[in-house]
């Protein structure tokens, strides 16, 4: 196919029906002419690319022989391969299901095709013990590291699913001798189960405090900071989550999150954690707020007023604003270490304090989701999805292949950051899923019921929250938990401060 450039072309993958073109599906390679050898479908060993793109010409080829293999008559003979690769697509199954289980049938093709070179996987073949042993010692070999094995859970997981359709087929083929599927995931190990690291409270503190440096890597540190942080206060949600979330799905009452392993959506309460998290992405919508946002602009009880009306040296108390309120508690607080009435004083401040960060909380939110579309945090170009995006820009609706190989790059990249944070501060090593371990343990310490930690984390069996610590799911009262636990946090980490550590 022609290009701009005379001396180049684009390389086209086209099936034919006779000489009629059918379908036509660019594999975003450019070649020159000269190169390219018209009667093989080659490009010549002369160009730096050959081995690449050659490659790449064989897998198409090779995919498309494997996806048109025609089945064999009869309900024995047919292929079960087939059958799987037919029924995989119901639409049933979630993007990153479908995914998995295309992956899964990939490694099914490989072997039966490939590896054992036979032309079909006749279900009559499936109950032959010999063979289904070889097929399985097959499976178990890794894809991506030759001579190397997969774990046993990934072995368990691809035979499982190959199961599940053999099972398929013995319930809706009306065959009279339905194939024994228990050989097919029998005798498969258990690993032991790797448990992701928890922080302790002066951990999180350590890293609320932690100031990046360097240039270009401190912003990225700075930006992977402000994510750790901003999952573990929105209830522990997936970085995948917290990565995809736009100013539009900001709620009256808070943030609605797509959770993208389930596909459920979740509306979770606002804290002003969440907005330490993300002010310097949106500075002068947080200066606005602060400055906007006056203690005479609040309700306050007429004892707390009373209380801050004896502070000597406040010159004008209805034009305080979040951080002028800051300031003041800790110049109280160095003070009054030898002065009882002035701690007296300290715990009604902190009240003043909570009252006056949800309004400026509020005001915030409000602020950027005015703003024109774009993602929450930084870190994914709004350019290259919002057309997965449904009209109201607050939610994705289904996401590409290129677009779930950026979001691979940027949890990779992003745990990469954490790691160096980690280890610049000592602390435990720590990922992206990190902050929702972190939360369900904190929230245990603090005596929520095990009940209650299962709806935040939307699990279906209350073991997968005691042992995985998984998904979510939002009532009243788990949004009100979220905030009392939110702000019992803050202050045990405040106590630590002032402590010293």
């Amino acid at each position: 196919m022609k290009t701009k450039d005379k001396n180049l072309g684009t390389l086209y993958a086209m099936i034919y029906d006779g000489k009629k073109v059918i379908s036509r599906t660019s594999l975003g390679v450019k070649v020159p002419y000269n190169d390219w050898i018209k009667g093989a479908n080659r490009i010549k060993k002369n160009n730096l690319n050959a081995n690449e793109i050659n490659k790449l010409i064989d897998e198409k080829i090779e995919n498309f022989n494997i996806e048109n293999l025609e089945l064999s008559d009869g309900d024995d003979n047919q292929c079960a391969i087939e059958y799987m690769r037919l029924n995989l697509d119901t639409g049933k199954l979630t993007n990153p299901t479908l995914k998995k289980y295309n992956n899964i049938l990939k490694n099914f093709q490989k072997v039966i095709y490939k590896n054992l070179g036979m032309q079909s996987l006749p279900f009559k073949k499936l109950r032959d013990l010999k063979f289904i042993q070889i097929l399985k010692s097959e499976i178990r070999k890794s894809n991506r590291n030759p001579g190397k094995f997969k774990t046993n859970a990934s072995w368990k997981c691809y035979m499982s699913v190959f199961s599940h359709y053999i099972s398929h087929w013995n319930e809706n083929s009306g065959t009279q001798f339905p194939i024994n599927t228990n050989p097919l995931t029998s005798n498969i190990g258990k690993n032991p189960k790797k448990i992701v690291n928890t922080l302790t409270h002066k951990e999180i503190k350590l890293i609320e405090d932690y100031n990046p440096f360097g240039y270009k890597s401190g912003e990225t540190k700075l930006l992977s900071k402000s994510l750790f942080l901003f999952q573990y206060n929105t209830g522990g949600i997936r970085i995948q989550d917290a990565l995809l979330l736009t100013n539009k799905s900001i709620k009256e009452k808070g943030i609605e999150i797509k959770i993208k392993k389930s596909e459920r959506v979740e509306l979770f309460p606002f804290n002003y954690e969440q907005v330490t998290a993300l002010k310097n992405y949106y500075p002068n919508e947080y200066h606005t707020a602060n400055t906007k946002v006056k203690l005479g602009d609040l309700s306050l009880n007429t004892s707390t007023i009373e209380i801050l009306n004896r502070i000597e040296g406040l010159d004008n108390l209805n034009e305080m604003n979040t951080t002028d309120v800051q300031e003041l508690i800790q110049k109280i607080v160095n003070l009054s270490k030898n002065n009882f009435e002035l701690k007296q004083l300290i715990e009604p401040l902190y009240e003043v304090e909570e009252i006056i960060k949800e309004e400026l909380t509020l005001t915030f939110f409000r602020m950027i989701k005015k703003l024109p579309t774009q993602f929450l945090f930084p870190k994914l170009n709004w350019e290259e999805f919002k057309s997965s995006y449904n009209n109201k820009q607050d939610e994705w609706e289904r996401l590409n292949e290129k677009q779930e190989y950026l979001i691979h790059k940027a949890k990779a990249s992003h745990n990469s950051n954490l790691r160096r944070i980690s280890n610049h501060l000592n602390i435990t090593k720590i990922t992206g899923h990190s902050p929702r371990h972190t939360l369900a343990n904190h929230l245990l310490q603090a005596k929520i019921p095990i009940q209650t930690i299962q709806k935040i984390l939307v699990h279906s069996n209350i073991n997968t929250t005691l042992i995985y610590l998984n998904e979510r799911h939002h009532t009243e009262e788990v949004s009100s938990t979220l905030k009392e636990t939110t702000k019992q946090f803050r202050s045990l980490r405040l106590k630590e401060k002032n402590r010293g550590y």
